[in-house]
């Protein structure tokens, strides 16, 4: 297996967030664990230190919160300082399954063109609600790989040296988005980005909850306005950059938002806050703004 380092951001964790059981058996499945903290508060930190001296995982332990982009990066830089030749990303609340990376290898090893293999991606699981797949619609079933548009950055595979063709994640996106561009990036500049169909990540976006409307079951991930005012920036200032590049991408993405604004008006809460949020991320998207937002 080759040497591989995975980068787990953290920040603030419950105390009920299971952390220790996603660095076992990162470290079960061969990797090396970097655990990226950004800036939580004391009891967290304390959390964190702890489980970092038990588990044989670094830890950098950032003042602040820098960004998901910003940590990431931060991450990348250690994999490169330490000689690793790839890298995986996780959020604190996703936990690799059984044969994870063997399967990741295994979708590598079959592709036809595995040197220009950017980026590999899982197929996602949450409990008690639908599976979740990033492959193109159609592709073929019987392969161990599918070719992929976008995907999260939770759960990602990327050698090394992909970072030294394209750059780093965009840390003035702070959060939101940083994934879509990253992979959008890739693909323009020639890297494939595909899902290993045998890998399976269990992960939680945000805090869902199925509703009842008719005979359809929407699930609703409940984020807060803050991420909607970074998604509906950062959407944007990604639409101006890459919709020429791949129109199928932006129709389906686009498709996609205004299926979940519909469900925010619909069922979540603070929806006032929620929308304010959003035409005041519209209003800097659309002005040029980025960074973090106070």
């Amino acid at each position: 297996m080759p040497a591989l380092c995975a980068i787990v951001v953290t920040y603030q964790p419950e105390p009920g967030l299971d952390l220790g059981a996603q660095v076992s058996a990162l470290r079960e499945q061969g990797a090396e664990v970097l655990l990226v903290d950004n800036g939580s508060e004391p009891a967290a930190r304390g959390r964190i230190e702890g489980l970092a001296a038990a588990s044989g995982a670094s830890l950098l332990a950032n003042p602040r919160n820098l960004g998901l982009a910003a940590a990431l990066n931060q991450g990348v830089e250690h994999a490169v300082a330490h000689g690793f030749e790839w890298l995986a990303t996780f959020d604190q609340d996703s936990r690799i399954m059984p044969e994870y990376f063997a399967a990741m290898w295994r979708a590598h090893a079959a592709h036809p063109q595995p040197d220009r293999v950017g980026i590999m991606v899982p197929r996602l699981t949450t409990p008690g609600f639908a599976d979740d797949s990033f492959a193109v619609p159609g592709s073929d079933p019987t392969r161990p790989y599918a070719p992929v548009w976008q995907a999260i950055t939770s759960g990602s595979l990327m050698p090394v040296r992909l970072f030294r063709a394209v750059g780093p994640f965009r840390a003035d996106f702070f959060i939101d988005y940083v994934d879509h561009e990253f992979c959008l990036r890739c693909r323009r500049r020639g890297w494939l980005v595909i899902e290993a169909r045998g890998a399976v990540l269990q992960h939680q976006q945000g805090q869902p909850v199925r509703h009842r409307l008719g005979w359809m079951r929407p699930v609703v991930t409940h984020h807060s306005p803050m991420r909607h005012y970074y998604r509906a920036r950062n959407r944007l200032a990604v639409y101006r950059q890459y919709g020429g590049f791949d129109p199928h991408w932006l129709a389906r993405d686009l498709k996609e938002t205004l299926r979940n604004y519909a469900k925010l008006v619909l069922f979540e809460r603070q929806r006032g806050a929620k929308l304010a949020a959003i035409l005041r991320g519209c209003w800097h998207g659309l002005t040029g703004r980025t960074g973090e937002v106070p």
